[in-house]
């Protein structure tokens, strides 16, 4: 199968300290106690229905995307290797696992289609070795979740084997100038969706992200993202990540990071698509950005003020983001739908209702970010918002959407403070930890913690709970922990 894009004719892979991006602990062999607790019959998803899509062309530019991957045929038993059991994860990742990686279902699921795909091909690659291990860690991370931590023992440990065996071959592929870019970088956003989502480790997203931002730099004037559509579906996850990975920092530690993105951003958004994946599109993506870019710029005004807020300009900019997200959602409702390889659904109320609704506490979630962390009003006057997105989120969850973003869901908890709005909070985590979506506790910690300290502050000052503002990314500091918001 004739490769994506030729890194034969690029520069050499960037020069990262791969020592000090990956700690790599002993990779762990299948002990007895894992085969015996082994359970293929439990698969939901037989392997003579496991799916495999092919690639039928490449992009001739950007506007011309080709035809789109398709599930055609199941694959022989050469096609995916390993044993029975690793079948069997890859199995449960394509049937099950992929279907929580996207908040709306969509013909093009990249973690259905993509990521599967890249991972069955050129065995000899080790990029491709990494991202078929971190898709068996990923699954059997998931199923360790869902079944608990007696029963889910032995899923574990074999998750834990993968994602040792993962971030090795991993190494090996950024020290590889010959590597693909569209598997590696595949690899890398599964090895960290892997660290931080499924197993819970927080602290080591950002190195793996700036290796990921040099990663992807170094091909700003190559743009492999509009030769294929493999390279685009990876290159959006990278930069929606990237995007909302960088509200939970505090803007002094982010300036060259998010500048970088601006030329990659300015690239792939252009693509209608765009966002799909996080039930987003590309208006509140960059708004996002926009927030973050300002933000950095009010945080510099407060410096050179000492603590005065006198710049007229940055406060105009930031009414207008307010408006636009103020103006109704119909037209990207219809936009998202048009674009969206959603098939038949796109003549059924409850799809359009399922868009509407993540539209709305996605679009929602972007007013409350901005009003909280850049304009610094207090919890009280976006407390409508946050009943909204908590309300919008768990009837999606109740009309079996996919799992909604978190990062709206975030956002909006965090500065929850009525008995009303904190109970739609614990209500929403508590369901998504039922569906194994992976590791939320240090979320749910941050946001129980803001909750206790406005309540501590109000009763300290004698004031309303909702007029005390709280950073919750000053609260991540004195906990010592580094969420990421995916």
């Amino acid at each position: 199968m004739a490769r994506i894009f030729d890194m034969e004719n690029m520069s050499a892979v960037v020069d990262i300290d791969i020592d000090a991006l990956f700690t790599l602990g002993d990779t762990h062999e299948t002990r007895p106690e894992e085969r015996a607790c082994f359970d293929g019959n439990k698969s939901q998803l037989t392997m003579s229905e496991l799916i495999l899509h092919e690639k039928t062309s490449l992009f001739a530019s950007q506007d011309s995307w080709g035809t789109t991957m398709s599930i055609i045929r199941p694959p022989s038993a050469s096609m995916v290797p390993g044993d029975r059991e690793d079948r069997f994860l890859f199995s449960h990742y394509v049937s099950q696992v992929s279907m929580l990686m996207i908040p709306i279902e969509d013909g093009e699921n990249p973690w259905k289609s993509t990521y599967p795909s890249l991972a069955l091909q050129e065995r000899s690659s080790c990029s491709t070795r990494s991202l078929y291990n971190a898709i068996l860690a990923q699954s059997a991370f998931h199923l360790a979740s869902v079944k608990g931590a007696e029963r889910g023992a032995c899923d574990n440990a074999r998750a834990v084997r993968h994602y040792g065996t993962a971030l090795r071959e991993l190494r090996n592929s950024l020290a590889t100038p010959t590597e693909e870019y569209s598997s590696v970088l595949a690899a890398l956003m599964t090895v960290i969706f892997v660290e931080t989502v499924s197993q819970g480790q927080y602290r080591a997203w950002r190195h793996h992200f700036r290796g990921a931002m040099g990663f992807v730099s170094q091909y700003l004037s190559q743009k492999p993202w509009s030769l294929s559509r493999d390279a685009w579906n990876i290159t959006q996850s990278f930069v929606l990540d990237m995007v909302l990975a960088y509200t939970a920092v505090h803007p002094s530690t982010t300036t060259d990071h998010i500048s970088k993105l601006s030329g990659i951003l300015g690239n792939v958004t252009r693509e209608p698509r765009f966002g799909f994946t996080i039930g987003g599109n590309a208006r509140l993506i960059n708004t996002i950005y926009r927030i973050l870019l300002l933000e950095e710029q009010f945080s510099a005004a407060r410096y050179l003020q000492h603590g005065q807020l006198a710049n007229e300009d940055l406060h105009t900019q930031a009414e207008e983001i307010v408006q636009e997200l103020r103006i109704s959602l119909e037209d990207d409702v219809d936009l998202y739908i048009k674009h969206q390889e959603i098939g038949s659904l796109k003549t059924l109320p409850r799809a359009r209702l399922l868009v509407k609704l993540h539209l709305q506490l996605f679009n929602k979630g972007v007013l409350i970010y901005l009003l909280r962390m850049v304009l610094r009003h207090p919890p009280a006057a976006v407390a409508d918002y946050v009943g909204e997105v908590l309300t919008d989120a768990i009837v999606f969850l109740d009309m079996n959407g996919g799992e909604p973003s978190i990062w709206p869901v975030f956002v909006a908890a965090v500065e929850a403070y009525t008995p009303e709005s904190q109970a739609l909070a614990d209500h929403f985590f508590d369901e998504s930890k039922t569906r194994g979506t992976g590791t939320r506790e240090e979320m749910r910690s941050v946001i129980r913690q803001v909750w206790a300290d406005r309540e501590r502050l109000s009763a300290e000052r004698q004031c309303s709970v909702g007029g005390i503002a709280i950073d919750w990314r000053e609260v991540t500091k004195k906990m010592d922990v580094d969420i990421l918001l995916l």
